[in-house]
């Protein structure tokens, strides 16, 4: 029948384990307290997986904070190397306009984050997420709809009505506008009023 293995105390391991980092013997050490064979690697991988939590020496916290750093340095590293991919492949269409642009980010949203080729090819995440939505601002809407209204007098006049006398049908109904601004609508829409004969 074996014998039963001797219970330690958390603090006694922990020193132990330390003194093991520091001598770099474990077998010797193991020998020397009369520990079970295999006991203080158990220990070291338990110590450096649970850390703070049953063992807190300064020792500990070094190599995680050693840890930590190199873990960002790498993510700074995949980083980087993402930002070089986006721009390689956003090559072509640099200089092709906001709207290539927010083509090219819609196509690769799959293969990228959406804020990180935002970030890179210095496009406004809101402006993005506008044009991927179609969400129209206010100032849209309301041209939009005077657009339209504008073209209901114009037609409803049999095409008659010039820049004024729709400005005052549209002042009747409401809105505030003035004969100018709707002769640039007008424009835009490439109308114009017939003259009679």
């Amino acid at each position: 029948m074996k014998g039963k293995r001797k219970k330690y105390e958390c603090v006694f391991k922990e020193s132990i384990v330390i003194t093991s980092y520091q001598r770099n013997c474990i077998t010797q050490l193991e020998n020397e307290f009369g520990l079970f064979s295999g006991a203080l690697t158990r220990w070291r991988q338990h110590f450096e997986k649970s850390g703070s939590k049953n063992y807190s020496s300064d020792f500990y916290l070094n190599l995680k904070s050693t840890d930590l750093r190199i873990r960002r340095l790498r993510q700074k590293i995949n980083k980087t190397d993402l930002k070089f991919e986006i721009l390689k492949k956003a090559g072509p269409y640099l200089n092709k306009g906001r709207e290539s642009l927010f083509q090219f980010i819609y196509s690769n949203e799959k293969n990228f984050s959406v804020k990180l080729m935002c970030s890179v090819l210095e496009a406004g995440t809101v402006t993005y997420s506008r044009w991927k939505n179609h969400i129209l601002t206010d100032t849209q809407k309301r041209q939009i709809l005077l657009e339209q209204e504008i073209t209901s007098i114009f037609f409803a006049s049999k095409q008659r009505y010039g820049s004024k006398r729709i400005a005052a049908e549209m002042q009747n109904l409401g809105y505030q506008i003035t004969g100018s601004g709707v002769r640039k609508y007008m424009e835009k829409l490439g109308f114009s009023a017939r003259v009679k004969k």
